[in-house]
């Protein structure tokens, strides 16, 4: 019986884990005024990651707070400048920008085993810059395209959807990248660099049919709309 109580507090904890991330969501899409729920879910990401920040800092260093304060701050001026340099962009561009610097990063991970290791860890932390300006786009956008794709009836569904591709994600993710590290470094970061290419490819050819995805960041929906039109818009304008 020893590990049976540590199973289930971990079962508990991730049903815990799925319900927020479901259910977080549709509450901001209900209270986020239209044309301000990339902001809303830019300033969650900053929260969420201000607190990993923290917790990261205080677990690893004792009551020795200066770092976690750094970490904090550093995650509020990255998600405010993100979403500054964003907004009145339309949507589709700034998920390509996204996918192309999560390309390039990959791109650096490929080629670092073949530097010095010295050059390797400072291309490596350049390369994660890259890589956060990524994750901020696209925790502020995608939610919000999926949220406005929906009705206020289908959007709790939609959401589920969306974060059902998270739990296969966390399934399968690590044993494959188990399965390719063994491989070799171009085993992993080439086919992950052709799914973030393919990615930027299907944003671009979406963009044409849903009309979320092609509104400005920031920009409220038309006052006209219907809910067919928030997810299919035959010309893509």
């Amino acid at each position: 019986m020893r590990g049976f109580w540590p199973l289930v507090a971990a079962v508990l904890v991730q049903i815990g884990n799925s319900i927020f991330w479901v259910a977080y969501a549709p509450l901001i899409f209900a209270i986020a005024a239209e044309g301000e729920r990339e902001h809303w879910f830019a300033l969650c990401t900053v929260l969420r990651t201000a607190g990993l920040a923290a917790g990261g800092a205080g677990g690893g260093r004792g009551d020795r707070g200066g770092d976690g304060r750094a970490g904090r701050e550093g995650g509020v001026h990255r998600g405010g400048g993100v979403m500054r340099a964003i907004s009145g962009r339309r949507r589709w561009h700034v998920l390509t920008v996204s996918q192309a610097l999560m390309i390039a990063a990959f791109v650096v991970f490929l080629v670092v085993h073949l530097l010095v290791v010295a050059a390797a860890i400072a291309l490596v932390l350049i390369a994660i810059v890259p890589l956060a300006v990524c994750e901020a786009i696209q925790a502020a956008v995608v939610p919000t395209v999926v949220t406005e794709s929906a009705t206020p009836q289908t959007v709790g569904r939609y959401t589920s959807a969306y974060q059902v591709t998270f739990s296969i994600g966390d399934i399968l993710v690590p044993v494959i990248v188990t399965a390719a590290l063994d491989v070799g470094a171009a085993a992993l970061w080439l086919p992950l660099s052709g799914v973030a290419l393919l990615d930027l490819a299907a944003v671009a050819l979406l963009a044409r049919r849903m009309t979320a995805l092609g509104r400005r960041v920031g920009q409220a929906p038309p006052a006209s709309a219907s809910p067919a039109e928030r997810l299919l818009e035959a010309d893509g304008n």
